[in-house]
């Protein structure tokens, strides 16, 4: 199902395909019903912003949770940065940090950019209040190009 995964991504961006939301909707469904935890994560992203969906918040959060605790790495970023900004779960500082640093054990370089940011809200001494939908999206574009990158690797 991995490929319904990557596909889900040349649709969402319009990649070798016309751009099309609802089509990587469905193709992130199919690969997370299959356990595919990549799709999990697109999925979730999907429902988080309201892309080819209605906008669930806490739908999102339960996607990634399925993907965190299925060892997906992304999932449990993202979950992460709910807990921190309040976004389907009641804002948390310590499970953003805990799962940041689960994610960082596992070798996620995003959740250590996360949590030496001194601009993440809520993460004691070094709290400074950003715009977290401006650290939310370049973290997503960062994740998103370095799965393009893996996928240009196999």
């Amino acid at each position: 199902m991995r490929g319904c995964t990557f596909l889900g991504f040349a649709y969402k961006g319009g990649t070798g395909v016309g751009r099309d939301a609802r089509k990587a909707v469905e193709l992130y469904q199919k690969a997370c019903d299959d356990g595919e935890t990549r799709g999990c994560v697109g999925l979730g992203i999907a429902y988080e912003h309201g892309i080819g969906v209605s906008r669930d918040a806490a739908k999102a959060v339960e996607l990634f949770q399925k993907a965190c605790d299925d060892g997906q790495t992304s999932g449990c970023v993202d979950l992460g940065i709910a807990y921190q900004n309040g976004a389907g779960v009641d804002r948390d500082a310590a499970k953003a940090i805990a799962l940041l640093q689960k994610a960082l054990r596992r070798r996620r370089m995003s959740g250590c950019m996360i949590l030496a940011s001194p601009t993440i809200p809520g993460m004691g001494s070094l709290a400074i209040q950003p715009e977290p939908r401006t650290l939310s999206t370049r973290l997503r574009r960062w994740r998103d190009a370095r799965l393009l990158q893996s996928r240009h690797s196999l």
